[in-house]
C-alpha cells in the first residue's frame, strides 16, 4: 500500500543523512484495567500505567474482584521502543466477567495505547509490518496519519479474527501521528460469562531514501570522493544523476551499481557494491575541481531492462570507481563511498 508518491526532488539531493529522521513531539504510551461488580454489595477498582518519557517502556497492570457471587477481571500489557527511525510495540487487552447468582452483574475495561506524535525532516520510505488478533469483545485500531490526512488505518471490531500487516510507502517531510491500541470490554450479566482478548506486535521503519554507507579512501587529491544524487527519484523523469566531489581532476571514472552492501579492499579504497554490479556506459571525466556529475538513464542501458533495472519501490548501491595514478597506495586507482537510493514511480 503506498501512502504518497516521491515528487521531483529539486535540484540535488544530498548523500548525508540528518541525525534523525524523526523529531519526537509528544507520545502516550499507557496500559489500565478497570472491574466493576454490581449488586447488593458494588465493588470497582482500576489501575493504570504510563510511560514517562521516551526510553523503553514495558508496563503490565491486572485488577481483579472476586467475592463469590461475580468476578470481574482487567489489565493489559504494554511494551515499546522509540527510536529516531523505528517504533517497536506489541501488547495485549484481556477482560473477563462472569456473574454467578441472580441480582449480581460484572463488568471490565482494559487498555493498551500506543500514541507517538513526530515530524519527519526528510522525505523518507516507511514499513509497517507485524500481526493484531482481537477475540470476542475486543478491538484492535493501528493508525499513521499526516498533517493532512490519513496515511493507513488497520482495525478489528469485536474480535473477527488474526490479521498480518505489511504496509510500505513514502512519506513526505511533515507532521504525523502513530498508534496501536487494543482495548477490551466486557459485560457479565446473571448466570452469564462474557470474555474478550486483543493483542498487536507492530514494528514501524523508515528509511531515507538517500543514503551514504561505507568509507571513501584518501586519494591523491584529498580525502576521498563522497557521492550524492541529484535530479529526481521519480522513474517516471528519467532525470536522476550520481554526482560526485572530491575526485582526482581530469581523471576518468566509471559508475557502477549493485543491489548489496559491502566493504572490501579495492584499489587505494573499498568495494562498497556487492552482488551482480552493472557499469553504466560511457565513462566520465572529473573537472578540474574533482566534481563528476553523471546521468543513470531508466530508458536506456543496463538501468532499462534485465536483470539490472531498476523499478519503481526498488532500492540500488552506487559507486564510483576512478583512476588515480598518483593513488598513495600504488594501486592505480581509488573508488568513492557508496550511496544507496531508493526510487519512486
Amino acid at each position: 500500500m503506498r501512502a504518497m508518491l516521491c515528487s521531483l526532488v529539486g535540484v540535488v539531493l544530498s548523500g548525508s543523512v540528518s541525525a534523525q529522521l524523526i523529531v519526537p513531539v509528544a507520545q502516550q504510551r499507557s496500559v489500565s484495567g478497570t472491574v466493576n461488580i454490581l449488586g447488593p454489595e458494588p465493588g470497582s477498582d482500576s489501575v493504570e500505567d504510563q510511560a514517562p518519557d521516551f526510553t523503553p517502556y514495558a508496563g503490565a497492570e491486572s485488577v481483579t474482584l472476586d467475592n463469590g457471587f461475580a468476578l470481574s477481571s482487567g489489565g493489559g500489557i504494554q511494551d515499546s521502543q522509540i527510536t529516531a527511525t523505528s517504533i517497536l510495540a506489541s501488547g495485549s487487552a484481556y477482560t473477563n466477567s462472569e456473574s454467578y447468582e441472580s441480582g449480581w452483574s460484572a463488568s471490565a475495561h482494559s487498555l493498551s495505547f500506543l500514541s507517538f506524535d513526530f515530524t519527519l525532516t526528510e522525505k523518507a520510505s516507511y514499513t509497517l509490518t507485524g500481526e493484531y488478533s482481537a477475540f470476542d469483545h475486543a478491538d484492535i485500531v493501528i493508525w499513521l496519519h499526516s498533517d493532512s490526512g490519513t496515511v493507513l488505518s488497520a482495525h478489528t471490531i469485536n474480535g473477527p479474527g488474526k490479521f498480518t500487516l505489511d504496509f510500505s510507502g513514502v512519506l513526505e517531510p511533515g507532521d504525523y501521528t502513530f498508534g496501536a491500541s487494543a482495548e477490551g470490554s466486557t459485560f457479565g450479566s446473571p448466570f452469564e460469562f462474557d470474555y474478550g482478548f486483543a493483542e498487536y506486535d507492530v514494528d514501524f521503519q523508515l528509511t531515507p531514501l538517500v543514503s551514504s554507507y561505507c568509507l571513501a579512501a584518501p586519494n591523491s587529491a584529498g580525502p576521498g570522493a563522497l557521492l550524492s544524487a541529484a535530479g529526481s527519484l521519480d522513474i517516471g523523469d528519467d532525470d536522476f544523476r550520481v554526482e560526485a566531489t572530491g575526485a582526482v581532476p581530469g581523471g576518468i571514472g566509471l559508475v557502477f551499481y549493485g543491489p548489496n552492501q559491502v566493504q572490501l579492499p579495492f584499489g587505494d579504497g573499498f568495494r562498497c557494491v556487492g552482488g551482480h554490479v552493472y557499469r553504466v556506459p560511457p565513462t566520465v571525466q572529473a573537472d578540474p575541481s574533482g566534481f563528476v556529475s553523471k546521468p543513470i538513464s531508466f530508458s536506456s542501458g543496463p538501468a532499462a531492462s534485465g536483470p539490472g533495472r531498476i523499478d519503481p519501490d526498488s532500492t540500488w548501491n552506487f559507486q564510483l570507481w576512478y583512476r588515480d595514478t598518483m593513488a598513495p597506495g600504488g594501486s592505480g586507482f581509488n573508488v568513492s563511498d557508496g550511496l544507496s537510493v531508493t526510487f519512486c514511480p
